[in-house]
């Protein structure tokens, strides 16, 4: 650092060494890495996880670890390689973990749970953080893909070219609203009781800490799961990393739906195939006011079922949209035995893959091409009578369930 320039307090240098040894222990950084991340630190006089001096912690690190320990938390995802990581995808397209192309972070730099975020931070010197651990700084379209749960195509996200209210009447058309901590908005469960310091004006080093709640740390009360959730072995040893691999896909089915009272996972292998190796079977029991849901994969699905991670997926995919759709009904977003409405196509983009329905009543509904039923969408023309059902959707009803008459 050149003479004269600025330097970070004596408390504060303490601060970053402190996170420095944590992040190289817990995230296996090489000592190239280390020490990139340790150059754009000491080139800031405040870059780091706040103001020593004024920040007031409602909940020490060590509290929130033991939380998570008691309550059995992972961060398990073997498709990323990386703890922290998660993988994204279109669950709608059918794709599931193991198709993933990319993985995003589940926390703030620095990437650790229970750490705070580090703050006071330029958008260059973030960038550079990023690279300097291989990883890159993501653009709008994957992160909030991430997440809602489902990085749609581009095309299904964004109307490029045409006008602005055909894009209010796209956006979160054809995609099911989730929050992090469940269904249903609730901010009570976010870092929003998080207070600024005694005296911080809005915002400055000098008289403004990082207040985060545990909230904004990877401690998401609905982190823990609310239900009983029972895992099974049968014919097959136990195992720490499977069953933390479940308890994390339960945790986001339970996300779908913050009124389950019960999940019941059973993996087992029926079979012992000698020449072909290890098929597995993997069963889900999920218990709502109102119902039970049964969802299962087992050998001759399909191939990738010798892999016991595939299965848990499939097995979580497929209970998820059962689960998704019975709250749907629950809601009344879609009325289990609601008449099949009359119209025709008024409009049709097939290029983007979308169109709209002119109803007998003269409404005009949004319709995607997944909705169409029979792969039908490719033969349709403007003027096509059809049936339709109509869905509840922000911030206009859609219509699903289209068939050619």
């Amino acid at each position: 650092m050149a003479d004269g320039a600025l330097r970070a307090d004596a408390d504060l240098v303490a601060q970053r060494e402190e996170l420095l040894g944590r992040r190289a222990a817990e995230l296996s950084l090489t000592d190239e890495q280390q020490g990139a991340v340790r150059a754009i630190f000491e080139g800031s006089p405040v870059l780091g996880q706040g103001n020593p001096a004024v920040s007031v912690h409602p909940m020490t690190a060590d509290e929130c670890r033991a939380i998570r320990a008691g309550a059995r938390i992972a961060d398990v995802e073997p498709r990323c390689g990386a703890p922290g990581m998660v993988p994204i995808y279109d669950p709608s397209a059918g794709e599931t973990a193991r198709d993933a192309r990319a993985c995003i972070d589940q926390y703030e730099f620095p990437d650790i749970p229970c750490e705070y975020p580090v703050v006071h931070v330029t958008a260059r010197e973030a960038v550079r953080l990023c690279e300097a651990v291989g990883k890159r700084i993501c653009d709008a379209h994957k992160w909030e893909g991430a997440c809602a749960g489902a990085v749609l195509e581009a095309g299904r996200e964004y109307a490029w070219g045409r006008a602005r209210e055909e894009m209010r009447l796209r956006h979160n058309a054809d995609r099911e609203i989730v929050w992090a901590y469940g269904p249903a908005k609730d901010h009570r469960l976010c870092a929003t009781g998080s207070t600024k310091s005694a005296g911080c004006p809005g915002g400055g080093y000098g008289r403004c800490g990082s207040n985060l709640r545990g909230e904004a740390r990877g401690l998401l009360p609905r982190e823990v799961m609310q239900v009983p959730l029972q895992i099974t072995f049968r014919e097959m040893p136990h195992s720490d990393s499977v069953e933390q691999y479940v308890r994390t896909r339960a945790h986001k089915l339970e996300t779908m739906a913050s009124r389950m009272t019960s999940c019941r996972v059973a993996l087992e292998v029926p079979h012992r195939h000698a020449r072909h190796g290890e098929h597995y079977r993997v069963r889900i029991d999920v218990t709502l006011p109102g119902g039970e849901i049964v969802a299962g994969r087992s050998p001759g699905d399909v191939k990738t079922y010798e892999d016991l991670y595939a299965t848990i997926d499939a097995a979580f995919d497929e209970i998820g949209r059962r689960v998704q759709d019975f709250v749907r009904r629950e809601r009344g977003d879609v009325k289990p035995h609601e008449r099949a409405r009359h119209g025709h196509v008024s409009k049709l983009f097939p290029y983007e893959g979308f169109g709209f329905l002119r109803t007998r009543e003269g409404e005009e509904l949004y319709f995607h091409r997944n909705s169409v039923l029979d792969g039908a969408f490719e033969r349709m023309k403007v003027g096509d009578r059809v049936r339709f059902v109509e869905e509840a959707a922000e911030p206009a009803p859609h219509a699903s369930t289209v068939a050619l008459t």
